[in-house]
């Protein structure tokens, strides 16, 4: 079991595997005693064999849980067929291989639905290093991950290191501070310079 901080929320995820590489996205530990804003209980087929018919008649009648059942969870992530199961705040997911899922899927969602919950703005991000140690992150609108990746080859070609992507979720040691960038706007995007505390 891994109970991940998110900053703004936690996430549990739990798995029938003793080893589950879907624990290995998160750094940082919900504080002991705090409650889980949202569960993910993760069964491998491997270990536990359910009847698939059971479990097809139990899935989410929802896209997500049809792409699911054919094998395909999210854009280029591929594998065999797992069945989603949603109750209020805990989602199971009944599969193989399933710490695909974790990020890509599941994260992205909770993030999104906690945002949309609290009438935040949804962005998206990407982010390298500098050499004098602060780092620029590039936020923009959801316009899919080509755009995020096209943001931030400029930057790279100045011989910058490659923080990641993913959903803006700027950790709480890095503050923005406005600095100059080589990198201008461009299809939506913004760069901002961070600078650890």
């Amino acid at each position: 079991m891994r109970h991940a901080d998110l900053n703004l929320l936690t996430l549990r995820i739990l798995s029938n595997r003793e080893e589950f590489d879907g624990y290995a996205y998160f750094s940082r530990d919900a504080p002991a005693g705090t409650a889980a804003d949202h569960e993910i209980v993760c069964v491998d087929l491997d270990r536990d064999p359910y009847n698939p018919k059971v479990l097809r008649a139990l899935s989410d009648r929802t896209l997500r849980a049809n792409r699911f059942r054919s094998g395909y969870y999210l854009n280029h992530i591929f594998g065999e067929p797992a069945y989603l199961i949603t109750k209020g705040r805990r989602s199971y997911v009944f599969g193989r291989r399933l710490e695909r899922t974790i990020w890509p899927y599941f994260v992205k969602r909770v993030l999104t639905d906690f945002a949309v919950d609290q009438k935040y703005l949804h962005l998206k991000a990407a982010g390298f290093t500098l050499d004098d140690g602060s780092a620029t992150h590039l936020v923009g609108p959801n316009a899919g991950s080509s755009a995020r990746t096209r943001a931030g080859r400029p930057s790279s070609s100045h011989r910058r290191a490659w923080t990641g992507r993913g959903s803006s979720r700027t950790p709480t040691y890095w503050c923005a501070t406005a600095k100059h960038t080589p990198c201008p706007p461009r299809n939506g995007w913004y760069p901002v310079s961070l600078r650890r505390r």
